[in-house]
């Protein structure tokens, strides 16, 4: 993980320190995957880097700004794959850049799974996190202006309407395969490989467009 700047973490300027850093986002992860983000406790954190409590309060102030560094990485991750989607709907056309996206947000989703079931336990009883993800959530919403912008035919009434709801009720779907598997008493049968599951959210946003 490349050490950045977050609205309250100054990027480290010496190699010893973005070493630390790196050892504390690298051993973070770790517990946040085994036993969740509430439940990685800074001690825990500090002792699987090797590091002292000291070290850990010279970078981040609180396990929030640690949530908070972690959220950045799914934005900047978000903010590439909707570049690509930008540069796809421009050179290939609709069906095959939505085709890529969905594919690029399941293959994300299924790598980060754990860290990203994580931080949504803390958007719901941290105030500061919850607003940060609104923000990133809002990003996710740029393809809706991306296709319109691009004149497509959608012989839906309502074009910007139906965008709007029939990419966030993709999205849904994809939370729920990929993040909430664990909570389906037939996790079985939501078994999809990438490829499908990309293919099936690609017809439903298509077809609900009425494309």
């Amino acid at each position: 993980m490349i050490a950045r700047a977050t609205a309250n973490v100054a990027p480290p300027r010496q190699e010893r320190s973005r070493v630390s850093q790196d050892k504390l986002l690298k051993a973070a992860r770790s517990l946040i995957e085994e036993k969740g983000f509430a439940q990685a406790s800074l001690r825990q954190i500090c002792r699987r880097a090797g590091l002292t409590s000291g070290a850990f309060y010279a970078r981040f102030s609180s396990k929030r700004d640690l949530a908070l560094h972690f959220l950045e990485d799914v934005g900047q991750r978000t903010e590439e794959i909707q570049e690509k989607f930008a540069a796809d709907l421009s050179n290939i056309g609709l069906k095959p850049a939505v085709r890529h996206m969905f594919a690029a947000l399941t293959h994300y989703y299924r790598t980060e799974a754990l860290v990203l079931r994580g931080l949504v336990a803390i958007f719901q009883s941290d105030p500061v996190v919850a607003q940060a993800a609104r923000r990133i959530n809002n990003q996710y919403l740029r393809p809706i202006q991306l296709i319109l912008e691009h004149d497509v035919t959608i012989n839906h009434p309502n074009p910007a309407q139906a965008l709007r709801l029939g990419f966030l009720c993709t999205l849904a779907t994809l939370v729920e395969i990929v993040l909430n598997k664990h909570l389906v008493e037939d996790a079985d049968a939501y078994a999809y490989d990438d490829e499908k599951l990309a293919a099936e959210m690609t017809r439903m946003f298509l077809n609900y467009l009425e494309v």
